[in-house]
């Protein structure tokens, strides 16, 4: 198993065909107060692919309480194949309740893309 730290990570997208053609998706709702003096998003991924941006793609939002985007941490097609760390700053978000969103999307050519992600952390102060 694919992990950065502890015994599992979380993949999205298929890394055996055939392709679904579709989205592999989760997201966790957080709140960062009004109050708070900071608050970050921390995280690894290990990206993989065969395919390009305009049919695949593997990517991180920060999403309203509702599903509409407020910022796009990162939308890529990667086939990097080793651990990458993201760091996004969330004060800006102060008083909001967010949906942090990792997502795969794959087209269904059984050109494979996914991601494994691990280590997830929101710390707000």
């Amino acid at each position: 198993m694919r992990r950065h730290a502890g015994a599992h990570s979380a993949q999205l997208g298929a890394s055996a065909s055939p392709e679904p053609n579709g989205n592999s998706s989760f997201y966790q709702t957080v709140t960062v107060r009004s109050t708070s003096v900071g608050a970050s998003l921390n995280f690894y991924y290990w990206a993989a692919s065969a395919d390009t941006i305009a049919n695949d793609w593997q990517e991180v939002q920060i999403q309203n309480n509702s599903g509409v985007v407020l910022a796009q941490v990162m939308k890529i097609c990667s086939n990097a194949r080793a651990w990458t760390h993201v760091y996004f700053n969330l004060l800006p978000y102060r008083g909001q309740t967010l949906r942090i969103y990792f997502n795969t999307h794959q087209n269904g050519n059984n050109k494979l893309t996914y991601m494994n992600v691990d280590d997830i952390t929101v710390s707000v102060k």
